[in-house]
């Protein structure tokens, strides 16, 4: 059996035994693909943290760049690469809620990537142990946000698509005109 699958099964049967699992989270467990299950419990819990971890960064970055008053959006901008910044900024994430700043990154990672694909979200939420919280922003443009998430992945080393639809992958860098 391959790790990945031995992965899922530990985790089915942990949590169903443990009873630690809402509707929602059952549903998405016990209704996974094969091609679901092989890209989302294929990487290292370390690497998932730090991809959620740059997410969360990029939606803090988004948070603080809208207070004019405060210069803490640069401190934010220090912790992402050039091409993560500003490929934020044309992502339209809009906040519904001022209590974004106190959440931790991964947990604002976790809902940018919700909004992406939830059922994305709620596994890998259990693997790292926490839970999504509703959603308190909306994202402008979904098709950015995708492309987005697919280079902060290739950067942190994982695989979010099958190995054959690499040609259909957008780049994220600039054109030449």
């Amino acid at each position: 059996m391959e790790k990945y699958k031995k992965l899922h099964q530990t985790y089915l049967h942990y949590l169903l035994v443990n009873r630690r699992l809402s509707p929602n989270e059952y549903s998405v467990l016990t209704s996974l693909t094969e091609r679901e299950i092989q890209l989302w419990f294929t990487p290292i819990r370390s690497k998932i943290t730090h991809l959620v971890t740059v997410l969360g960064r990029v939606v803090m970055y988004q948070a603080r760049i809208n207070d004019v008053a405060a210069r803490s959006w640069l401190l934010s901008q220090q912790c992402l690469n050039q091409r993560q910044y500003l490929w934020s900024n044309t992502l339209g994430i809009e906040l519904n809620s001022d209590g974004m700043t106190s959440m931790c990154p991964q947990t604002m990672g976790l809902i940018l990537l919700a909004e992406h694909n939830p059922r994305h979200a709620i596994i890998w939420a259990m693997r790292l142990g926490v839970s999504v919280p509703a959603s308190v922003l909306a994202v402008r443009s979904p098709a950015r946000l995708g492309v987005f998430i697919a280079q902060v992945a290739r950067d942190a080393s994982i695989e979010l698509s099958a190995p054959n639809s690499q040609s259909q992958t957008l780049s994220l860098k600039p054109r030449v005109v």
